[in-house]
């Protein structure tokens, strides 16, 4: 309780503390307003009793300040107490009214950036700040009483100010045509309604080397022009120079600066901006062109590439659509260089009429090639019309009509041609070409055009044109097509080569439209290219017909074609086809597989390593041509069936080959072709034989199927041995060990799977079976003195219990069948001959059934014995 009662008193202590702070905060803020305030309140008046002292009579103004009444001690302390909170002197407050006046005679001026014509450089000040005017409201009330009382005074200084601002820099002429020096001038112009004189004005660049003037003055809307040398002593720069005019009081009341000039044009002002146009001294300027709207003018014709003499023929033609004439003055022609530029002099372009100009007048070249654009920028830099292009035709020139372009003869100052891109052209076919001719071929090789209508056609303008950029024949108006008829062209007149391989060549016509086209990857000597009409198709032949109707050669015929229905991954898939040929011709074939890979075989068999689709390509080819068949092949993934072994006979009774044997089960649901599955066999896994299965070979599901020799050409180790089941593409479904590498393997023995378990079986021959019905026989009589033997064993030792007769004691009935063969083989090793004892005990016993069972024997052959009783070896003692 005592600690919760001092922090409840130190909170109270806080809180307090607290309060007293902040009340202390809010005083100090009242008291910074009030003395702000104040201080404001002071400055005004001061500025009142300043203005109606300079408006009063100085005697009077004596009279008063001699019969105002002393202050006293305390006034006067006051007074400097307040003096010192006032945040401005009097000599700021003479400053501050001189700043004001001048900015109230600056309103009705209209105010300029620093390099406007008017504007003075060195008259802005800057605005007087103000804070806190809503607590101040006084303020605003006697200041506005002290400008009503000043009004008057101020007005008549803004009537003097304003003639020295009514002059400005109106013209400047930095670089003119050929030498500068003489040339170059300054233009000043009176914008006011009075005349002002310049005595002592100064005029002068960036070098501050100012000219003085003398006793000049200019009249109101009147212009003086001065000249470098003549006048002022400074140059004008080309570029980067700044003018300044000032007057006769270090006011700067006109200046531009400037970064750049053009070759005799002078910049001039025209109350909004600089602007470059022709130079006219002491007269009005030319008006804006950049404000100015110019009519449409078209370029209409480019001739890049004449024939000859490019320098001198090259042109640019002009149009003017328009219903007057068109001066172009300053209009500007450039191309896509930095460099080549042309600015038109005085000349008038008639109403729809054209202007050539060539290239001695206009100076830059017209590429033949590369991206080339002409443009034509009127005089207010708008664009307003241009070209471009990115290679020429020889002798012909780029035409303009119906907002299209287009190659043509050249026709300057006159109408362009039609353009026959607009135009329509009938149909022609090229219907034989033979690329590949025995002997020369810049002499023997040839084109031919075939004209399907009923009336004759003039190739003027039509085009041949190869796979090359550069390999092109037009043709001249000498050429004309007959009806139905053929026309040959020949190399040594059209001069392109025509490759024997990869090649296209094109027919179109004059409007650019391709007529007729043929792509061929090959060619055979002295067998032409030729264009069926019947099958629409184009054929080789080995008949070379020029001029004439082709002929052809019977096709092969395919008579049998076929591929595997299922094509696997890393699986062989076979390809088969037949044909023949009724010219009796010798045929070929080409498999192309679709994955780079092919085959020269009727009958063959190829393997794709990825899955996917692959689209291939059948040729059977004559003496002068061939027939495709296109094909698809869809090559999955292996599907994973299994196969598993279930019996082994590696070593059969007399000769090995074709008689040793597996025997499979196939473990799908799936009924499965062994086609293409395989055997592998061998004593070491690294190293085992593959041995295919070539032919159909199915298994249905759940079954088991025996592979011999005849299936697989499998060959089996006699002593240890492994054998693998493969599938098609390679994967193992299942593998197999047997036995042991010192040990040989018995004639006619299987290991096979019984039960869950791999066990060897040995059939019983003819000796082996006597010996076994043998011991049978000795051991049923053994059996029966075993039992009279335990009867009478009861009836002395046990009297109470009655004999049993239970066919349970039985070896044939009471035994598993693994007791009865090992009872059966110990009787046999006491009973039979040293040679079957022999045989039997090294590492091996036989059973009934032919089971093989390693055992250990002893010296007492009863201790091998199994008989189902009591443990009594009174017999086998006695024995």
């Amino acid at each position: 309780m005592l600690i919760n009662h001092q922090k409840q008193k130190y909170n109270i202590i806080i809180f307090f503390t607290s309060m007293k702070k902040f009340f202390v905060f809010c005083f100090c803020i009242f008291l910074f307003l009030h003395h702000f305030c104040v201080a404001e309140e002071l400055s005004v008046q001061k500025e009142n009793d300043v203005s109606q002292q300079e408006k009063a009579p100085k005697n009077i103004s004596d009279k008063t300040e001699s019969k105002k009444p002393q202050k006293t001690l305390a006034e006067k302390e006051k007074t400097e107490s307040k003096t010192l909170i006032t945040p401005t002197s009097q000599n700021d407050l003479d400053t501050k009214e001189k700043q004001e006046n001048l900015k109230e005679g600056d309103e009705n001026k209209k105010e300029e950036p620093v390099n406007d014509a008017h504007s003075p450089k060195n008259n802005t000040q800057p605005k007087k700040e103000t804070n806190d005017s809503a607590l101040c409201t006084k303020k605003d009330t006697l200041k506005n009483t002290t400008t009503t009382t000043s009004k008057t005074k101020k007005e008549d200084d803004k009537k003097e100010k304003k003639k020295s601002f009514s002059l400005r820099i109106n013209e400047i002429l930095p670089n003119p045509y050929g030498s500068d020096s003489g040339k170059e001038f300054i233009e000043i112009y009176n914008f006011g309604d009075t005349e002002i004189s310049l005595k002592n004005w100064k005029l002068y660049d960036k070098t501050k080397k100012p000219y003085i003037f003398d006793d000049i003055s200019i009249k109101s809307k009147g212009f003086l022009t001065l000249y470098n040398k003549k006048n002022f002593s400074f140059s004008l720069n080309n570029s980067n120079e700044e003018i300044f005019l000032e007057t006769d009081t270090d006011d700067i009341i006109s200046h531009y600066a400037y970064k750049k000039s053009t070759s005799g044009l002078s910049w001039n002002y025209d109350e909004n901006a600089w602007y470059t146009e022709i130079p006219t001294p002491n007269t009005v300027n030319t008006e804006n062109p950049l404000t100015k709207d110019y009519p449409e003018i078209i370029i209409n014709e480019i001739f890049p590439n004449p024939k000859d003499n490019e320098e001198k023929n090259e042109f640019i033609e002009l149009y003017n659509p328009n219903d007057k004439n068109i001066s172009l003055k300053n209009w500007l022609l450039k191309d896509a260089s930095q460099s080549g530029k042309y600015l038109i002099d005085d000349v008038v372009i008639p109403a729809k009429g054209f202007y050539t100009v060539y290239r001695t007048e206009f100076r830059f070249a017209l590429n033949n090639s590369g991206n080339e654009t002409i443009s034509l920028v009127a005089p207010n830099t708008k664009t307003l019309s241009s070209i471009s292009y990115t290679s020429s035709r020889e002798n012909k020139s780029l035409n303009y009509a119906k907002d299209k372009w287009y190659w043509e003869k050249p026709t300057p100052n006159t109408q362009n041609y039609e353009n026959p891109l607009l135009k329509t052209y009938p149909q022609l076919f090229l219907s034989e070409i033979l690329p590949n001719p025995s002997g020369d071929e810049n002499i023997s090789e040839f084109i031919e055009i075939y004209n399907p209508h009923n009336h004759p056609i003039n190739l003027e303008g039509w085009t041949l044109k190869d796979a090359s950029s550069t390999g092109s024949y037009t043709f001249t108006h000498t050429h004309t097509i007959d009806a139905e008829k053929y026309f040959v062209i020949y190399r040594k007149d059209f001069s392109f080569a025509l490759n024997n391989s990869n090649e296209t060549l094109s027919l179109i016509a004059p409007n650019e439209k391709v007529m007729s086209t043929f792509a061929y990857q090959s060619s055979k000597e002295d067998v032409s290219h030729n264009y069926d009409d019947t099958t629409k198709s184009w054929r080789m032949s080995k008949n070379i017909t020029p001029g004439e109707k082709n002929i052809f050669n019977n096709l092969p015929e395919i008579t049998k074609y076929t591929i595997d229905k299922n094509v696997y991954k890393n699986v062989y898939a076979q390809f088969k086809a037949q044909s023949t040929d009724k010219d009796g011709e010798k045929l070929k074939v080409r498999w192309e597989f679709g994955d780079g890979r092919k085959s020269y075989l009727w009958n063959t068999r190829h393997k794709y390593a990825h899955t996917g689709t692959y689209h291939g390509t059948l040729r059977i080819q004559d003496k002068s041509e061939e027939i495709i068949k296109h094909f698809t092949v869809t090559v999955k993934k292996y599907p994973r069936h299994h196969i598993k072994i279930t019996k082994v006979v590696p070593n059969p009774a007399g000769k090995d080959s074709g008689n040793e044997y597996i025997v499979i089960k196939n473990t799908t649901k799936k009924k499965i072709n062994l086609k293409n599955w395989s055997i592998a066999t061998g004593t070491k896994s690294q190293k085992l034989i593959n041995h295919p299965i070539s032919k159909n070979l199915y298994i249905k599901p759940g079954k088991t199927k025996t592979i011999k020799r005849k299936h697989a050409a499998i060959s089996l180790p006699n002593k240890k041995g492994i054998i693998e089941i493969r599938r098609p593409d390679g994967s193992v479904s299942h593998t197999k060990k047997y036995g042991d590498k010192n040990i040989s393997i018995p004639d006619n023995a299987s290991y096979e799977k019984i039960n869950g378990q791999w066990q060897w079986i040995i059939p019983i021959n003819t000796k082996e079976q006597k010996i076994i019905t043998q011991a049978l026989a000795n051991e049923k009589m053994f059996s029966q003195q075993r039992l009279e033997r335990e009867i009478a064993y009861n009836a002395i030792y046990n009297p109470k219990e009655k004999p049993q007769f239970n066919e349970t004691h039985s070896p044939n009935a009471s035994q598993s069948l693994l007791t009865k063969i090992n009872f059966l083989i110990n009787h046999i090793i006491l009973y039979t001959q040293n040679s079957v004892h022999q045989f039997l005990t090294n590492n091996t016993k036989k059973e009934i059934h032919g089971k093989i069972h390693p055992i250990k024997t002893s010296k007492n052959p009863c201790q091998n014995l199994h008989i189902p009783t009591r443990k009594d070896y009174t017999f086998c003692k006695e024995k």
